[in-house]
């Protein structure tokens, strides 16, 4: 697997969301840290689309 692949990509951000998310549950009043998470969740799902939409 090549690192600029959409598969790596989404498997970095899967792991990069799910380490905030924790991060998230502790740290409630982090507004930072949570606009990145929103951040993030969105490009992860654009990048889901795009591979769905690929693979038919």
């Amino acid at each position: 697997m090549k690192i600029g692949s959409l598969e790596f990509q989404f498997f970095f951000l899967k792991k990069k969301i799910d380490k905030i998310q924790k991060h998230l549950l502790k740290n409630k009043k982090d507004i930072s840290n949570k606009r990145n998470f929103l951040i993030l969740l969105s490009k992860l799902k654009k990048i889901k689309k795009y591979l769905k939409k690929r693979e038919w």
